[in-house]
């Protein structure tokens, strides 16, 4: 989890937002999903999540993780 939180921050601060943070329904998918593109993966998710997510907290829905 640490590993999104760094991005999470990176891609906030890049994009100009207040601020951003993962649901907790959230938390347990990334955890869960088997992340095969490594970090690359991992950030290009939380990139693009933040990119169509609503509001300041990103949902799975948020997320386009296949199998899940």
């Amino acid at each position: 989890m640490p590993l999104a939180m760094h991005f999470l921050k990176i891609y906030v601060d890049r994009l100009g937002y207040s601020e951003a943070h993962l649901s907790p329904a959230t938390k347990l998918v990334l955890l869960a999903y088997d992340w095969r593109g490594n970090i690359s993966e991992l950030e290009n998710t939380i990139h693009r999540a933040l990119l169509v997510c609503p509001d300041n907290s990103l949902r799975p829905e948020d997320f386009r993780l296949s199998g899940i």
